[in-house]
């Protein structure tokens, strides 16, 4: 948590089943098997709720293996109007 006088201009969200492919297969060499790379909700607003506001980017590279979806992320923004935006 913050004062609230900082202001993320480049987050993500990244969902169950959102992230594989090339991205998670390099990923899991460089850090071990068990690596995931899970950013929910819920846990992006514990990171973030207490900036100033913060810009949540949707991801969609088809090629690395990695697509979170405009709407995925649209939603969540639609929750803290004013503090999220996507």
């Amino acid at each position: 948590m913050t004062d609230g006088r900082i202001f993320d201009c480049h987050t993500h969200l990244f969902g169950d089943g959102q992230v594989g492919g090339g991205f998670l297969a390099d990923a899991k060499r460089a850090w071990g098997d068990g690596y995931e790379l899970i950013m929910r909700p819920d846990e992006h607003w514990r990171q973030f709720g207490g900036c100033g506001g913060a810009i949540v980017l949707a991801f969609n590279c088809r090629a690395s293996g990695v697509v979170v979806p405009d709407e995925y992320v649209a939603a969540y923004v639609r929750e803290h109007p004013g503090k999220l935006f996507g």
